[in-house]
């Protein structure tokens, strides 16, 4: 049986294979896809180090470990890959899970090298870059999770995703949709509205992405649960990423119409730290200024009966 190896696309870094087998667009980093006669430009992929890189593979051999690696070369970090149950009856592939935290890294560039087997039968996988910082702005982090097992992924193990982007949300436009009733002399009632949010969904600062994170953003907007900076959106009906390029540049701003997924009629403030219902207040005094106590101290009223 053959050694088979899936990375889903909607993994959040993107990596292509060391050796590859096959040729096509999947088979090389941006750089390499560069034109000859295109502005030679450099891309990282983005990360603040409050992020934790969530990653999901499939695989009928290992073991799976990804490498977080310097430019000079050197390793810094290693995270193995863990194997997850996943309820399903004789699965041809076993399915792992890799969790990468950044917060004890350095500021800097990085790659990512995904190790599958040893030996003869080691596969590797190499990222795109990989620029972490403390914070970034105008960027974006998506988290997503999709209700079933689909698009190559196991959900069910609870997987969430996590994608960081240079990207904003603007272009506020009140959207209306309702019914009404029109009688024989065209008197007009209405009988129900609705009013939404509809946004722009910005991609790229001014240097623009690669197509390939356009790709990614393709993927991860299908999902059933999209949270964009921890607030759920969904991608309008039918709406397509729109480029604007310009010529024999090998990068692209893109737009995407979303609306907010949870429809609202007030703004809401929900407070769990309510103050208790009741409490002990303990005072330190003097008895021989303020007299006795008539009473046990740990009550609500305490009473003074005399004083010196």
């Amino acid at each position: 049986m053959a050694n088979i190896v899936e990375i889903p696309f909607l993994n959040p870094v993107r990596f292509v294979p060391v050796s590859p087998n096959v040729m096509s667009i999947d088979s090389y980093l941006f750089f390499e896809q560069i034109k000859s006669y295109e502005q030679e430009v450099d891309y990282a992929q983005k990360w603040e180090k409050s992020d934790t890189i969530f990653l999901q593979i499939s695989s009928n051999f290992g073991p799976i470990q990804m490498d977080m690696v310097k430019c000079t070369g050197e390793v810094v970090t290693t995270f193995p890959a863990v194997a997850k149950p996943t309820g399903i009856v004789n699965p041809q592939l076993t399915t792992y899970e890799i969790s990468a935290a950044l917060s004890t890294h350095d500021e800097g560039r990085y790659y990512f090298i995904l190790k599958v087997g040893s030996g003869v039968t080691l596969e590797q996988f190499i990222s795109e870059p990989q620029e972490i910082a403390e914070e970034l702005e105008n960027s974006i982090l998506f988290q997503y999770k999709h209700d079933v097992n689909d698009y190559d992924v196991i959900f069910k193990t609870g997987i969430q995703f996590g994608f960081r982007c240079e990207a904003v949300i603007e272009r506020f436009q009140p959207g209306f949709k309702s019914v009404a009733y029109i009688d024989q002399i065209q008197n007009l009632t209405q009988l129900s509205a609705d009013t939404f949010r509809q946004y722009k969904l910005v991609v790229g600062d001014g240097a623009g992405v690669p197509d390939w994170v356009a790709d990614k953003l393709n993927e991860i907007m299908r999902c059933s649960d999209v949270l964009l900076d921890g607030y759920q959106y969904v991608r309008l009906e039918n709406s397509a990423l729109e480029a604007n390029r310009q010529d024999l540049y090998p990068m692209a701003g893109w737009t995407m119409d979303i609306r907010e997924a949870k429809k609202r009629n007030s703004l809401r403030s929900e407070n769990n730290n309510s103050p208790a219902t009741s409490f002990t207040v303990v005072y330190d005094i003097e008895t021989d200024v303020f007299g006795t106590f008539n009473g046990d101290p740990a009550g609500n009223n305490m009473q003074i009966v005399s004083t010196e």
